[in-house]
C-alpha cells in the first residue's frame, strides 16, 4: 500500500524501526504505534509544535465488508454519541469516526482513576484492503485542532494498492 499526503509541514514521519538509542519517551512510542500494527506513523505538527501522533494500519478485508472490518475501530463503551461521518476524500469516500472514552489508569498518583481519551480514525476501502489512519489523545485542548489538520490531510491523501 502506497500512501501520498499532499505536500505540507503539519506532516513528520515517525520512523517505526526500534532503535536502542533512541530516548526512552520515542522508543515507547515507537513501541505504542508498533502495537496498532501500523504500516506507517507521522507526528502531526502545528508551527513546527508536536499535536499529536497518526498510525496508518493497512488490514486485508478476507471476505469480509468494510463495514465488518471497521467494527474493530469502535470502542467498546463511549461516553458521548459517536461523531461518524462520511466525508468525501480524493481517494473516495473514507468514514470519519471521533469517539470519548474513559480510559483506565494506575499509578503512583492517581490509583484506579480513569482518563477522557478521544479516539479518531478515518477509513478507505481499497481493493480488498481497509487503510485506517488513527490517533488518540488525552489532550482535550489540542484534540480538536489535531482532528482538524488531519481532516484537512485525508481529504487530499492519494491511496495506491
Amino acid at each position: 500500500m502506497k500512501i501520498t499526503w499532499p505536500a505540507s509541514d503539519a506532516l513528520l514521519p515517525i520512523d517505526l524501526r526500534p532503535d536502542a538509542d533512541d530516548s526512552t519517551m520515542r522508543r515507547r512510542l515507537v513501541e505504542l504505534l508498533n502495537e496498532t500494527e501500523a504500516a506507517a506513523a507521522w507526528l502531526i505538527l502545528d508551527s513546527g509544535q508536536p499535536l499529536g501522533w497518526l498510525a496508518a494500519p493497512t488490514t486485508s478485508l478476507h471476505g469480509r465488508t468494510a463495514g465488518d472490518a471497521r467494527a474493530a475501530l469502535r470502542v467498546a463503551e463511549p461516553i458521548e454519541p459517536v461523531d461518524e461521518r462520511m466525508i468525501d476524500t480524493y481517494s473516495g469516500r473514507a468514514l470519519r469516526l471521533v469517539q470519548r472514552h474513559a480510559l483506565g489508569v494506575s499509578t503512583a498518583e492517581h490509583s484506579g482513576s480513569d482518563l477522557l481519551t478521544v479516539h479518531a480514525s478515518w477509513s478507505w476501502q481499497v481493493g480488498e484492503h481497509l487503510v485506517v489512519l488513527s490517533t488518540s489523545s488525552v489532550e482535550q485542548a489540542l484534540v480538536q485542532l489535531l482532528i482538524q489538520r488531519v481532516d484537512v490531510l485525508a481529504e487530499k491523501i492519494v491511496l495506491d494498492v
